[in-house]
């Protein structure tokens, strides 16, 4: 629908642009304006088919692959799709640390069972590593129901987990990860930096040992940083942000937001301020949010109060940030993400980027479980 947008540029815009250049950009504007429609994968062959509540599934590919829990409810007595969760066992549960990954899907679409969301593939591939992985639906579309569905899964989690098959009673839950791809990448740094949510479910901070994000968007307001990312900015803030966040949360939904009004120093938040409120190019006229987002430009938004910016308060764990090699422009945003963290409070991130790779497929490749692991190994100096 949208894939003419890069079009309608000024023709000494586009003149700047090689052929090359102007693909990227068309193809760019029709993944994320249709939905990535236009872009084929074939992801490893995981069985995805609905079941039961309460399910058990092995999968079909010919290595070894973990039995499956499928369609488990978090919320008591919800008939809502979006309020289950998978959880994947690996070969031996007993012992075994515990991580939660939040499928991608641009706040807008997107499911735990779904393969193109990429969370079949990760999480198959932590429990091949030896955890118990969780990963939840969410109802998609509004920032504080996002937050609400997520906190309300680690704490059932955390709370029921041993009681939904004998092989979880030796889970060890003083050994918790967060993960999360794309926009599930987004929730999960958000949730690092923003540990009053989890304080609300009675979720401790202690438990938590690690997190990794992969291809994930850490400030909402102009994340692409590239050549001509000004254009790119603007149709994902229109498409995507826009429609799921109220405009005084797209600063407070910022993980890198958050952690330079936390502990940065004024410096750092005059840069991130210039940087964060540059206008973007805006492509159309005002997004519709269903009643979900915000129809506001940025520009309306008065930013956090002074008391909202006093409460943030930040988990402070080894966070392992991956990019894909090619990944829309993502890149910078990633790095960015990881020099703040190293700098103000984690020193032992790191921000790596997995060669070969694109914004979806790297939940698929191997390197991306060897960086996992060697994290590991930097972290805990052990094997899961």
């Amino acid at each position: 629908m949208l894939s003419q947008l890069v079009a309608s540029l000024p023709a000494d815009e586009r003149d700047d642009m090689s052929p090359t250049t102007m693909a990227e950009a068309t193809s760019f504007a029709a993944s994320f304006a249709e939905g990535y429609g236009n872009v084929q994968l074939v992801l490893p062959t995981v069985d995805t088919g609905e079941g039961r509540v309460g399910t058990t599934t092995t999968t079909t590919a010919t290595q070894q692959q973990p039995v499956i829990l499928r369609n488990i409810p978090y919320v008591a007595g919800t008939r809502e799709a979006k309020q289950h969760l998978d959880v994947y066992l690996p070969a031996n549960p007993a012992g075994a640390p515990l991580i939660l990954h939040i499928h991608g899907g641009g706040w807008q679409r997107g499911d735990r069972a779904t393969k193109f969301y990429g969370a079949p593939a990760m999480s198959a591939g932590y429990a091949a590593m030896g955890f118990v992985a969780v990963a939840p639906s969410y109802r998609l579309g509004n920032d504080e129901t996002i937050l609400a569905d997520l906190t309300t899964a680690i704490a059932f989690t955390l709370n029921h987990l041993p009681s939904l098959d004998p092989r979880l009673g030796h889970v060890d839950l003083s050994r918790v990860y967060l993960s999360g791809h794309s926009a599930g990448g987004h929730m999960a740094a958000l949730l690092l930096s923003d540990t009053a949510r989890l304080d609300a479910v009675g979720v401790p901070h202690a438990i938590f040992k690690g997190a990794f994000l992969v291809s994930g968007i850490y400030t909402l307001r102009n994340p692409f940083g590239e050549k001509f990312g000004y254009w790119k900015n603007g149709l994902f803030q229109q498409a995507y942000v826009e429609r799921t966040f109220r405009p005084h949360n797209f600063d407070l939904c910022s993980p890198t937001y958050r952690i330079v009004q936390a502990v940065g120093d004024a410096t750092e938040r005059s840069a991130l301020s210039l940087r964060t409120h540059k206008p973007p190019r805006r492509w159309f006229g005002s997004t519709s949010s269903s009643g979900q987002g915000s129809t506001q430009t940025p520009a309306e938004d008065e930013g956090p109060t002074a008391a909202a910016v006093h409460r943030i308060q930040l988990l402070q764990i080894p966070v392992l940030v991956l990019s894909a090699s090619s990944d829309l422009g993502l890149e910078y945003d990633a790095s960015y993400l990881c020099s703040m963290l190293q700098k103000y409070g984690s020193p032992m991130s790191r921000h790596v980027t997995i060669p070969n790779t694109w914004h979806r497929s790297i939940c698929e490749a191997p390197a991306t479980f060897r960086e996992i692991e060697q994290a590991l190994h930097s972290w805990l100096g052990v094997r899961t």
